[in-house]
């Protein structure tokens, strides 16, 4: 009974099933070391049950190793894509508009008949308004450089011997209406409320362009000691002389904003 079972053959399919799970166990009827199985299984019959099985057990390993790569690989391709609108949103040139506070410290240079250590200091605050057409990650650098060229026209204007950055506040938006004018080309008198309020209608605003003007009027009109210079007339005069939007602070730590 045994030595007709030794003549049992490994059909094709189970031949190349153990082939593609890299399966190394032996099908050849003429060799030792098939036979030794027979010997182990005592029919050729389990023996060839028990390569099923392990053909069966590599498909359902082979099945959750795909399932698991499939995941992977659309875990990977979310963070891909993500990564790409993030790079792609960084890269987007966008309007910011809005304001950088800034104070920095000043030593000046001495003068005749001072002595090392004597030099004076001072604190000097200034709003920086900023208008710029840049990508995110170009903003930084942007603020930056206004920033910079500020401290350095200060070094050659205010005869200063160092200057340095001591506060700076940013109060920055995305500007989304492109239409909107630049803010360096608007006149005080003439900016839009919209900029500050979202452009929500305002009880005091007369839509005439000048909602600067009408809301000090309404906020200041009819306080004393401002009643006299609340209208348009006496506010374009204050306005049109005034040129100077710096505060400095001498030989004190108090800083002075505008």
């Amino acid at each position: 009974m045994l030595s007709n079972n030794r003549t049992m053959k490994i059909n094709p399919k189970l031949r190349r099933d153990l082939n593609t799970y890299k399966l190394d166990y032996p099908t050849d009827r003429r060799t030792k070391e098939y036979n030794a199985q027979i010997e182990r299984f005592k029919a050729p019959e389990l023996y060839k049950l028990f390569l099923q099985s392990k053909v069966e057990y590599a498909k359902l390993k082979q099945k959750e190793t795909n399932k698991q790569e499939k995941k992977e690989a659309t875990k990977k391709a979310r963070a891909e894509a993500k990564q790409t609108k993030q790079r792609n949103k960084n890269l987007k040139i966008n309007r910011y508009i809005g304001s950088v506070y800034t104070t920095i410290f000043v030593v000046f240079k001495l003068k005749a008949g001072e002595k090392k250590g004597e030099e004076r200091t001072a604190h000097i605050s200034k709003t920086h308004i900023v208008d710029v057409k840049v990508n995110e990650e170009e903003l930084e650098n942007a603020l930056l450089y206004i920033i910079d060229e500020y401290i350095e026209e200060v070094r050659i204007e205010s005869d200063v011997e160092t200057a340095d950055l001591v506060n700076r506040k940013d109060s920055i938006q995305i500007v989304n209406n492109n239409k909107i004018k630049q803010l360096d080309k608007i006149r005080m008198k003439d900016s839009g409320a919209g900029l500050y309020d979202g452009y929500a209608q305002q009880e005091w605003d007369t839509n005439s362009g000048r909602c600067v003007f009408d809301y000090i009027i309404y906020r200041y009109g009819n306080i004393d000691g401002f009643k006299k210079i609340s209208n348009y007339e006496s506010l374009c005069k204050i306005f049109n002389n005034y040129e100077d939007d710096e505060d400095i602070t001498d030989d004190n730590d108090d800083v002075i904003t505008d």
